[in-house]
């Protein structure tokens, strides 16, 4: 049996499978939300792992910014202008809407 979990951020389509020995289980696979953008920036980085709830790849971005490390540690990055503050709040934006979702 198959279904879409909707509850989960990201959603995961769930599929009912048993081991060999007959006990079952759930195989989920998430399903990305992934917008189309024109170019590849650390903002549109931020709002697809905000939008599907990437916390710990979120944390690690803030605590680079925070720590004044994002040209060492960012490396795709290197030669975009960051806007400290703007970056900061939208990362801690999806920090709050992200707060109480389940991760699958």
């Amino acid at each position: 049996m198959k279904y879409i979990d909707k509850d989960t951020t990201p959603n995961c389509k769930v599929e009912k499978k048993k081991f060999e020995w007959g006990e079952s289980y759930n195989y989920y696979t998430p399903i990305f939300s992934i917008k189309n953008f024109s170019k590849s920036n650390l903002k549109n980085s931020i709002i697809i792992f905000g939008e599907n709830n990437f916390k710990k790849q979120l944390l690690l971005i803030y605590n680079a910014i925070i720590n004044h490390d994002e040209f060492e540690k960012l490396k795709n990055y290197k030669y975009e202008e960051i806007k400290r503050t703007s970056i900061l709040e939208l990362i801690n934006y999806y920090f709050k809407k992200n707060e109480t979702l389940i991760s699958p």
